[in-house]
């Protein structure tokens, strides 16, 4: 493979349901695994139901149809993205697959099973 053992790549994992099949992926590849870390913001009252996702480095992707749909206001988007935010401060991509159309992680696994906070720091500190 082209990117296998090149020293300026790295294999991100989304933590925590990412994390085991990024460790196959660096291990195959030969290549360092690290964490990007994202926090869904979650609908106020309801924080399963995303309506947006934050990601390092400041980056927000936000649901602007469920956000209209649902009146959601400013204020309540700025306070839940604070809160992420603080959540995010406790952490060239290259991305193989962009699935089209995107609806959710779950709906591109065979088994989407939770991943506990044990799996992921024993994979890590592999």
């Amino acid at each position: 493979m082209k990117c296998a053992r090149r020293r300026d790549a790295v294999v991100l994992a989304l933590p925590r349901g990412g994390v085991p099949i990024a460790f196959e992926v660096a291990a195959t590849l030969e290549l360092p695994l690290d964490v990007f870390v994202v926090r869904h913001l979650g609908f106020p009252g309801h924080e399963e139901f995303a309506i947006g996702t934050l990601a390092s480095g400041a980056v927000r992707v936000m649901d602007e149809g469920v956000i209209r749909m649902y009146h959601i206001s400013p204020a309540q988007i700025a306070d839940v993205t604070a809160m992420e935010q603080l959540e995010l401060g406790r952490h060239e991509v290259v991305c193989a697959i962009t699935p089209e159309p995107f609806y959710s992680v779950g709906l591109w696994y065979e088994d989407f099973a939770q991943v506990t906070d044990a799996e992921v720091y024993d994979l890590l500190s592999r």
